[in-house]
């Protein structure tokens, strides 16, 4: 196959959006190991599709990365973390078993609903190769999951009911009509994300006392956070793209006039047109819209923070203090 091999996340327009970002975690030389076991999962599935698409396949899952990191490096810390954390903490629940089908599981998911993402906003083009890709993804997920479930002994067939709900959501049939909907919408669509943390603390609740819901609530609230932040450093692709994110529900009727505008000045131009773009960017961050998403992030990560404190997840607490260190707001 001679297609390029391009990763969608590369931001080739900087703006004054693209260096907003969480504080940086420290990675330790144990969960740097413990990334690339994870990343090693997700290569893994390359070796179930005919050889002739195995290695195009894994190229394409290593397009994704910066030179240097893996796939597993794209997701901040906090939504792999727990594996690694609690899977130490609670090791006399998390048994050796558990926690490799759980490594394989979350990792699967976490590449399943970027590859699905794409996928839905033709960012990836649809073949053979990525169609493949995802199915052994998604057959593998099943599996792993029920396998996890079967040894906690709970009922596979809540599994079953998560992943439709995520089918559904993934490219839902009408657009969201306001920031609410629109923020509920994510949370269902990052929902095979908390299918290993709720199979982990269903068990947990029972044995070990943790706060029920507490492990899939933590991964949901930074979840949102993250999109919350992804959204402003991409109001430019999803202007191009003619997608409505959580920055433009929070705009008030005349800025959304000015997106209107750059949006179609742009799209005709088949480029972002500068000119009304720094009008808009200039706008927005200095726009209600714009603080009040930060403010949303901070209190996201403010409600991180109490979940591991009810539990006494310190080193878990410890990731999302580092994070809170929003950087590039001042630019």
């Amino acid at each position: 196959m001679s297609e390029k091999f391009f990763s969608p996340l590369t931001i080739e327009i900087p703006t004054i959006f693209s260096g907003i970002d969480f504080g940086s975690v420290e990675r330790t030389n144990e969960l740097r190991i413990f990334s690339d076991d994870l990343n090693s999962r997700i290569l893994g599935l390359c070796e179930f599709l005919p050889r002739e698409l195995r290695s195009d396949a894994k190229n394409w899952i290593r397009s994704y990365a910066k030179e240097g990191e893996n796939f597993i490096d794209l997701f901040y810390i906090p939504v792999w973390s727990f594996l690694f954390r609690l899977g130490d903490k609670y090791r006399d629940i998390i048994t050796p078993r558990i926690l490799e089908l759980s490594k394989f599981a979350h990792s699967i998911s976490l590449f399943l609903h970027l590859w699905d993402d794409h996928l839905c906003d033709n960012q990836l083009k649809t073949d053979i190769l990525k169609l493949q890709l995802r199915t052994q993804a998604w057959n593998s997920f099943g599996e792993g999951a029920r396998k996890i479930a079967n040894l906690f002994h709970i009922d596979e067939s809540k599994i079953q009911e998560e992943l439709f709900e995520y089918l559904v959501w993934m490219d839902p049939a009408d657009d969201p009509i306001d920031f609410k909907e629109y923020s509920s919408i994510f949370t269902k669509q990052i929902s095979i994300w908390t299918i290993v943390p709720k199979l982990w603390e269903r068990a947990l609740v029972d044995q070990d006392g943790i706060v029920k819901g507490s492990l899939s609530t933590f991964i949901q609230k930074f979840s949102m956070a993250w999109r919350y932040m992804d959204d402003l450093q991409d109001i430019h692709l999803d202007l191009m793209s003619r997608k409505k994110n959580s920055v433009w529900f929070l705009l008030d009727s005349e800025q959304k006039d000015l997106w209107i505008k750059c949006e179609k000045i742009s799209i005709r131009k088949n480029e972002l047109d500068l000119p009304s773009w720094e009008i808009l960017q200039i706008d927005i961050k200095n726009s209600g819209a714009f603080s009040r998403l930060v403010d949303l992030i901070h209190s996201l990560l403010r409600d991180c923070i109490q979940i591991c404190e009810q539990n006494h997840w310190e080193e878990m607490k410890v990731e999302i203090v580092q994070c809170s260190n929003l950087q590039g707001l001042k630019s």
